[in-house]
């Protein structure tokens, strides 16, 4: 599945609540008070109570250990430059958004500029998933578009391999002037229970996606179940050592 959304550039806004997306598989559903639907609310309740616990690392897995047919099982990732608090803070409020948006559906996905929350019936981890995507883009063109994609494609591809390979929080990010008065701003991340050669197979295929599906936009990203990378024209993330890539080393 492909979903689209855009963005005006007056209306881009840099809080812990801006929600991007949300996908619900409206061909698996649960009834309400049943036992899926009792240890859906078990589940959502673990992550946020224990996704404050590893500060080093921003993710959180947690299942039912029920049956295979009430089996619920669900995860949250903070992007990597978020801190611990504000990790906590936005999940509590991602996990009553969601039983909002994907109301008695058993397989469900949330993504905010800042966490990723999803729940499924059956157990995810361990394993590379690229569907659904979603994908989002600034509707405003960029000036000198051709030496724009040349850096963007550059930084885009070091963010990545730098996720690949920097656990736990398996993060990347960049800076680099693509004119005298402007720069472009990356970040890529994919969730730590990948290995690296599984790490790099997601990130690949989503600048790929990015590149391909938003040349010659100002801002974009490519959210997928394992991974998500973005560009903006502004800063977006805290910069840090950590993560940090340089284009044109």
């Amino acid at each position: 599945m492909l979903s689209f959304f855009t963005i005006k550039a007056a209306e881009f806004t840099h809080t812990l609540n801006t929600l991007n997306g949300h996908y619900c598989l409206n061909s698996s559903t649960f009834t309400p008070n049943s036992t899926y639907h009792a240890n859906l609310n078990r589940v959502l309740d673990d992550l946020v109570r224990d996704v404050g616990t590893n500060p080093d690392n921003g993710f959180n897995f947690a299942s039912s250990k029920a049956s295979s047919s009430n089996a619920v099982y669900g995860s949250v990732m903070c992007r990597g430059d978020v801190s611990k608090k504000e990790c906590v803070d936005c999940v509590r409020n991602a996990s009553i958004r969601m039983t909002q948006l994907c109301r008695m559906t058993k397989v469900s996905f949330l993504w905010y500029d800042q966490r990723m929350l999803r729940y499924s019936d059956t157990n995810f981890t361990r394993k590379v998933e690229l569907k659904p995507l979603l994908a989002g883009y600034n509707e405003e063109n960029i000036d000198q578009s051709d030496e724009f994609m040349k850096v963007l494609n550059v930084t885009t591809d070091h963010a990545a391999r730098e996720a690949a390979r920097h656990p736990p929080r398996m993060y990347g990010h960049g800076d680099a002037k693509f004119s005298q008065e402007k720069t472009l701003y990356t970040f890529a991340q994919c969730v730590p229970y990948l290995s690296k050669n599984d790490s790099w197979e997601c990130l690949r295929n989503a600048t790929s996606s990015l590149l391909s599906l938003q040349e010659g936009k100002i801002g974009g990203r490519v959210l997928l179940p394992s991974c998500f990378v973005r560009f903006e024209i502004y800063p977006f993330y805290r910069s840090s050592s950590k993560g940090k890539v340089e284009p044109n080393s």
